[in-house]
């Protein structure tokens, strides 16, 4: 069913309700906001005398200096934002990889965010469709796929008659320039009051380098799986890109074999070997790095597809802070790097979140941000902030779940299963698109094909919901699906089709018996982490719901731009 325990973002002028309770003070652990380790409260019998007239309480005078205190420090930092600022996303990261790990993580990587930073331990995509392009939108640019168009990381275009890329290019433009996206992004609304920032983002995939930070970038960077290279915006790309790629040569011969990173528990060792066990028919191998430890890396594309791309995306991203002379900026503005580092994400696709592969690395994508940080902060110093999070989470394999005892299944999701006669044009899970060849101009026969598609839906084993735009545009479904689903305007093609189908959990799209994916409004797919750290970010630990667009307006109220559209910040100071 669809998760209805969503966050909503705090709209301006409302309080957000946290519970003292719910928060430590990671002074001492205890909790609440004040107590100190080995601390008691006054006993109630310990009254204070009463004071004379004239006489000012000891208290006020030290909440007095207290909140003059507060000011001039949050008057100090917002007159001068850091010099640099770094979002990091993890690709298909489950927040419960930071608590299950948790131990193994080094000191200096994302243990950073959770230990000494801000961290929300019950951060949700406020959306349904929990896929690369809409959850990397949300994160930096704050805005859900109803607002920027990005439903996915492609659908059907109608008027063209194939799939659409949500990072499709604009070619020829000063900065980068994005087909599909609609609204303001984080690099324009950057530009538009600090025009000498420089936003730069690189990413394996293109979707993670482009969308993070959406149009008007200063330069995005991302992997070519068909040249072999990097690439970038512009047709010819820069010197130091053309050295950075062919050092890749030199480190895959060096990286010819993947083993594992670190020694297991005895209770993981069986907890893998039974994962292994379940899905063992179900590992398509598909880059040839086998199905077991040590695994093969026999080829650039293999490279690519394993924990060590994660390696060389963060050795790409200290190359471009050192060739872009980011958090040096002779204007001194601040400069905005992305960095999304996409391996977890490939290899829970291929292996599951379950096996030892995804456990393998998340570790080595701990140790690869435990090295950008202390790289950054040799070649710009200690003024950066951080922020880590993540832009879906992932679904376990059916064969696992239905081993726990847990409903679970395959959902086959094509146009021969669906509608069999004929009403349906196209399939971009989780949206249908009817035939408009055989019902445009009758509106009586679409309407009742709309139906019967949608009542055979319902009655295949694993769909929960099944909702219509129609039902969208009355508003009759969930706020997770109105945030999910664009309505086009004037004289633009649809984009999320007729109907939207949600699954139970457990469920997932699968048109054959390999892997597993996400993409659906369940805890599983939508929950994430979310850490800022840095300058002046003291620690506390949130364990109220909230949503990854807090990052944008956070992001932009440290600059000092306005962005009274999008979602309350986070008060990280």
């Amino acid at each position: 069913m669809v998760n209805t325990q969503l966050p909503r973002p705090f709209l301006r002028g409302e309080v957000a309700r946290r519970p003292a309770t719910r928060r430590k003070s990671w002074r001492g652990g205890g909790e609440g906001f004040s107590r100190r380790a080995g601390e008691t409260p006054h006993p109630r019998s310990a009254r204070p005398l009463p004071l004379k007239r004239g006489e000012v309480s000891s208290v006020k005078v030290f909440l007095l200096a207290f909140w003059c205190s507060f000011v001039s420090c949050a008057t100090a930092l917002a007159g001068s934002p850091p010099k640099l600022i770094v979002i990091v996303v993890g690709d298909q990261i489950r927040a419960d990889y930071l608590e299950r790990y948790h131990d193994a993580l080094e000191p200096g990587g994302l243990r950073r965010f959770r230990d000494q930073g801000m961290y929300f331990t019950h951060a949700l995509m406020d959306h349904a469709v929990t896929k690369t392009s809409p959850g990397h939108v949300l994160i930096g640019s704050g805005v859900s796929p109803a607002q920027s168009g990005i439903v996915g990381n492609d659908w059907y275009d109608a008027s063209l008659g194939h799939a659409v890329s949500a990072a499709e290019l604009v070619p020829g433009g000063r900065r980068v320039q994005l087909r599909w996206f609609v609204g303001s992004s984080l690099a324009q609304r950057i530009h538009a009051s600090r025009p000498q920032s420089r936003v730069i983002s690189l990413s394996l995939k293109d979707r993670g380098a482009l969308l993070l930070t959406g149009p008007d970038q200063d330069g995005a960077y991302w992997w070519d799986s068909d040249k072999q290279d990097f690439v970038n915006y512009s047709s010819i790309p820069p010197p130091w890109l053309v050295q950075f790629n062919r050092q890749i040569r030199s480190f895959a011969r060096q990286h010819k074999k993947w083993n594992a990173l670190t020694g297991v528990t005895s209770k993981q060792a069986r907890d893998f070997a039974e994962t292994a066990k379940l899905t063992k028919g179900h590992i398509k191998d598909r880059w040839g790095l086998g199905r077991k430890f040590p695994h093969p890396v026999p080829s650039i594309k293999a490279l690519m597809n394993s924990p060590f791309s994660d390696d060389i995306v963060e050795q790409l991203a200290e190359t471009a802070v050192r060739e872009w002379h980011l958090g040096q900026n002779p204007s001194g503005d601040p400069d905005v790097l992305t960095v999304s580092f996409s391996a977890v994400d490939l290899v829970g696709h291929e292996y599951g979140p379950d096996s030892r592969e995804v456990m393998d690395a998340f570790l080595r994508l701990d140790r690869a941000v435990g090295k950008l940080i202390r790289s950054l902060e040799q070649q710009v110093g200690p003024d950066i902030i951080w922020v880590f999070s993540s832009d879906h989470g992932v679904t376990s394999f059916p064969e696992v779940s239905r081993a726990r005892g847990l409903p679970a299944g395959r959902v086959r999701f094509n146009k021969a299963a669906i509608s069999p006669e004929g009403l349906v044009e196209a399939v971009s899970p989780p949206f249908i698109y009817m035939n408009e060849a055989v019902l445009r101009g009758q509106p009586q026969k679409r309407a009742q094909a709309v139906a019967q598609v949608r009542d055979g839906l319902q009655r295949m084993e694993g769909v929960d919901k099944v909702y219509t735009v129609i039902d969208v545009e009355g508003r009759q479904a969930p706020r997770v699906i109105l945030r999910s689903f664009y309505l086009p305007k004037a004289g633009e093609v649809k984009r999320c089709g007729d109907l939207m189908v949600i699954l139970k959990p457990y469920y997932i799209f699968s048109e054959d018996d390999y892997g597993t994916t996400h993409g659906q409004p369940t805890p599983d797919d939508q929950r994430v982490p979310l850490g800022f750290y840095g300058s002046g970010i003291k620690r506390s630990l949130h364990e109220e719901p909230v949503s990854p667009a807090m990052v944008a307006p956070t992001l932009l109220k440290l600059l000092d731009i306005p962005a009274s559209d999008l979602a309350a910040p986070a008060a990280i100071f």
